[in-house]
């Protein structure tokens, strides 16, 4: 069997991996996520239209800010994993992008053209697989990093662009991510690149369910069901392997997406960074 991207009816590219699907689920959640959500995230009618409101007049009032006021699906990616508290919400949605601004070396050209180089050589992945409760789940292998090809910055980059597509779906975002680190393939040259500032920003940009993993399958399988997870991670899930080139093929269908969320945030700020 072939491997390939196809387009589906709603212009969504996909990869056909065994029986497993590789895609991004842009479409709203049906009626079991729905329940779910109204249950561990107060998503009721009436709790959407508040948090709409009250997090549209916090964007009103902070200066020189600019993002898509009127787009219901762009807020509620901020709402929804912040059980639809605004304030919690605008609190995530300022951090997001003040950290473009403080950090423009990292924050600044978050596309998936600019780090193509680190999904063709398979150092971070997505899995086409989700966990039991809807997790969407990514692998780190340092086994695949090498270090004069890939800079630690372009890995920090993929990482934005990962969980900027994971922000997207709203299972994500009620489901939240799981990241594997893979740390089998750990050398002396990864070790340099993560440097204390770098782990500070990570932890300061970043808050996702992290998974070290290098020989203890055990400990993973007890966040993450066999059925979710490939053999190499001690799971049941046979998920055929792909070339890298195809995953950046798949997210290179969004790349004028990004092109324009590069453009919301502190405006001010963005010209000088520009500049």
């Amino acid at each position: 069997m072939v491997i390939c991207i196809e387009i589906d009816e709603n212009n969504i590219p996909q990869i056909q991996l065994g029986e497993h699907l590789m895609r991004l689920d842009a479409e709203e959640l049906g009626p079991k996520d729905k329940k779910r959500a109204e249950e561990e995230i107060r998503e009721t009618p009436e709790n959407v239209a508040y948090g709409l409101k009250k997090i549209r007049e916090f964007i009103e009032a902070e200066p020189d800010f600019d993002v898509p006021l009127n787009d219901d699906t762009f807020l509620i990616k901020f709402l929804r994993p912040c059980r639809y508290i605004p304030e919690n919400a605008f609190k995530i949605m300022k951090r997001f992008y003040y950290f473009k601004v403080k950090y423009p070396k990292y924050g600044f050209d978050i596309t998936p053209a600019s780090i193509r180089q680190v999904f063709d050589t398979e150092v971070f992945r997505f899995l086409p697989t989700r966990t039991s409760t809807g997790c969407r789940i990514m692998t780190v292998s340092l086994d695949h990093w090498d270090t004069k090809k890939v800079s630690m910055e372009q890995l920090f980059k993929a990482v934005m662009v990962s969980m900027e597509i994971a922000m997207l779906e709203p299972k994500t975002q009620l489901g939240g991510v799981h990241v594997i680190l893979d740390t089998g393939g750990l050398s002396l040259m990864h070790i340099c690149q993560f440097s204390p500032s770098i782990a500070k920003l990570i932890l300061e940009w970043i808050q996702v369910s992290l998974f070290f993993h290098g020989q203890n399958r055990q400990l993973l399988l007890e966040h993450i069901s066999p059925e979710a997870l490939p053999p190499q991670y001690g799971g049941t899930a046979e998920i055929p392997d792909y070339p890298g080139t195809l995953f950046s093929d798949m997210l290179f269908h969004y790349e004028e997406d990004f092109q324009l969320y590069n453009t919301y945030g502190y405006k001010s700020a963005q010209k000088k960074i520009e500049q």
